[in-house]
């Protein structure tokens, strides 16, 4: 482990195969990816959940991304379908009460953005607080329960199938097909 400028740096040999984490250190477990345009939440959010169980891989994304029509946003059953695509899979729930929820995997939820539904992702609960990547902000946030429970719009995507040692996996076998792929191909 190599420390630089206060992150922490873990660099992981596999032949042909070389992968780079940078942690920081106040918010070590998150991603946070923000939109480019007013309909881009869907996707920054699969990004962040993505790259959080470790199945990203830029040209995959860009692939998935360029396949998809997001002109007019994403609903949830799109986002359901783009992530498994990668090996996430989850179900989207109506959600009446926020405080049932157990928030020990991150979920995508639909908020009220000044009376558009926008994406956030709800990673853990710290105290009274939830930690967010919400897309139109430039870093992962947290924000008081009672606060998100009023913009809440009682939707989410919840992952039900994967954990991070096991996406690490898939992550290494996907960049070691492209290796391969590249070498092939000469790309």
């Amino acid at each position: 482990m190599i420390e630089l400028g206060g992150a922490k740096t873990v660099i992981v040999f596999v032949p042909f195969l070389l992968i780079i984490e940078v942690w920081e250190v106040s918010m070590a477990k998150y991603f946070h990816n923000m939109q480019d345009v007013t309909s881009d939440c869907g996707i920054a959010v699969i990004k962040s959940l993505v790259q959080y169980y470790h199945r990203f891989s830029s040209e995959s994304f860009e692939s998935v991304v360029y396949d998809t029509n997001i002109s007019q946003g994403l609903s949830l059953l799109n986002i359901e379908d783009i992530l498994k695509r990668f090996g996430i899979r989850g179900s989207s729930y109506e959600v009446d009460d926020l405080s049932l929820l157990d928030f020990n995997v991150p979920m995508i939820l639909v908020i009220d953005n000044n009376g558009e539904s926008h994406y956030i992702l709800a990673y853990t609960i710290e105290g009274e607080d939830v930690v967010i990547s919400n897309p139109l902000h430039s870093q992962i946030e947290k924000i008081h329960f009672s606060d998100l429970e009023m913009v809440f719009k009682g939707y989410i995507f919840r992952v039900e199938n994967s954990t991070r040692q096991e996406s690490r996996e898939m992550l290494i076998l996907i960049e070691i097909q492209n290796l391969k792929k590249a070498i092939l191909y000469g790309q």
